[in-house]
């Protein structure tokens, strides 16, 4: 089985795939603060193991703090314990797939970062600004919110939402792109303290 997680983007989930590549199970994490605990249920009850895991996975951010801090946890256990490398990339490059397999031409997108800030998308970069600023930024041109917390998403005025619901299959196959690491490492923003 192959197993992922996603703390960075909306909707925020963990995923179980069979060695085809084929949906066993998703949860959604509708409470931040218990993230970590559903996880461990959800691979509680599929029973993982050595013989039955054969991928991880997980979105490094940029993202809320705390939850990439849970998903770098969890999947550097999973890592320790059954010896399995960590496939990892950032949520970005989900979105330009997601993007581009359901060709939409929306060349500005916006992530969550921590506190009041986003992050957009210039020049093959992501620039991190307060959510006033890119609100204003952006004033002119439609923006894909669909990745961002509700309530972050509401001061945008010229919004443009996707349908998400092909997220974690496109998750997948961008993660299995990537070369393994040794261990995950989220993409703080800032060091971690």
């Amino acid at each position: 089985m192959k197993f992922i997680i996603n703390t960075s983007l909306e909707p925020e989930f963990c995923a179980l795939f069979n060695k085809d590549n084929v949906l066993i199970d998703i949860i959604h994490f509708p409470n931040r603060r218990k993230t970590g605990l559903l996880i461990w249920k959800f691979l509680e009850k599929y029973n993982i193991s050595s013989q039955s895991l054969s991928f991880i996975g997980g979105i490094t951010g940029p993202g809320s703090f705390s939850s990439l801090r849970t998903t770098a946890g969890i999947l550097n256990v999973l890592n320790l314990k059954f010896g399995l490398p960590v496939h990892q990339a950032r949520a970005d490059l989900m979105v330009k797939a997601l993007l581009k397999k359901e060709r939409i031409p929306v060349d500005t997108f916006v992530l969550n970062s921590f506190g009041d800030s986003v992050f957009y998308p210039q020049n093959h970069q992501l620039i991190r600004a307060s959510l006033d600023q890119v609100v204003e930024k952006f004033k002119q041109k439609t923006v894909c919110v669909s990745f961002l917390p509700k309530e972050k998403g509401l001061f945008f005025e010229k919004t443009m939402k996707v349908e998400t619901s092909p997220l974690p299959q496109i998750c997948l196959s961008v993660l299995e792109q990537q070369s393994p690491s040794v261990s995950f490492e989220a993409d703080y923003e800032f060091p971690a303290v």
